[in-house]
């Protein structure tokens, strides 16, 4: 797999700047070209419930609030020219009216992967519901930049692998990074279920695409966003990839405690796949 097309949602200028920063520094190391994509949502009112208001005065407001997405999607079109336009990467800003977040996870399709920005240690909801519905819905790999991620593309990359499928499909898109890197170091907590492919043979892979990699094998009982976290720290690493888990009891809907854990608390970029 190579990285071609980077798809930047841009929905609000402080993580759409730190998105696109992290698009960049990708954009450069695979020769690929980022697209910054605003969903406006349209302009319109509530079809239930009663309106003390005349004709006029409901079309007065909503040509007000029409004028405000303009306006909105404007200066986020003026942050992606600002970002990309000097970054020496090709890009293109594309904007089209549409339901967030669905009409994200739909563009995300045809990209090889998606980069969010975060500013905050807590995700607000609307950026949660970004994130999840592009991962469990676009199937394209998510990499999320936390503020002050590096500079320049990733040389130390942690992978977490436990032998599931999400494990499996974060080990495909992380491949254009792993190739790429100066260390490469396999993560595990326990050993994976009998019927699992373990550390060893994530590794075996890994070495028919000519990336080494070491494994660092930890007990069952290390199996928390802690202990990852720490590990990335001790590896020094740049970028962690691991798979994207969704809650047990909602399946496929939103993330799961690790995940959202990883996401919220990484000082590194997290690349996630489901």
């Amino acid at each position: 797999m190579s990285i071609k097309q980077i798809l930047v949602p841009v929905q609000n200028v402080p993580t759409a700047e730190a998105g696109l920063k992290a698009a960049v520094v990708i954009a450069k190391a695979q020769d690929a070209q980022v697209r910054a994509f605003h969903l406006r949502e349209r302009p319109g009112l509530p079809t239930e419930g009663f309106y003390a208001l005349s004709p006029a005065l409901l079309t007065a407001h909503v040509d007000d609030l029409r004028r405000a997405i303009e306006e909105r999607s404007a200066s986020l079109k003026k942050t992606a020219e600002q970002v990309l336009g000097g970054a020496g990467v090709a890009w293109e800003w594309r904007e089209q009216e549409g339901t967030v977040p669905f009409g994200i996870s739909l563009e995300s399709r045809v990209s090889d992967l998606v980069v969010f920005g975060r500013i905050e240690d807590e995700l607000d909801f609307v950026e949660s519901a970004l994130i999840e519905e592009t991962l469990f819905q676009s199937g394209a790999p998510v990499l999320l930049a936390p503020p002050g991620a590096p500079a320049a593309a990733p040389r130390r990359v942690l992978f977490a692998w436990n032998g599931t499928r999400e494990a499996a499909r974060s080990l495909s898109a992380g491949l254009p990074f792993f190739r790429g890197a100066d260390a490469v170091s396999i993560v595990t907590f326990g050993d994976p279920p009998a019927v699992s492919p373990d550390a060893a043979a994530a590794a075996g892979l890994l070495a028919r695409h000519g990336v080494r990699a070491e494994i660092r094998q930890r007990s069952r009982d290390e199996r928390d966003p802690d202990h990852l976290l720490q590990e990335a720290k001790d590896f020094r690493a740049d970028l962690v990839v691991m798979g994207a888990y969704s809650h047990a009891r909602w399946r496929q809907i939103v993330l799961g405690g690790f995940t959202r854990t990883m996401v919220r608390q990484a000082v590194v970029p997290v690349l996630l796949a489901h």
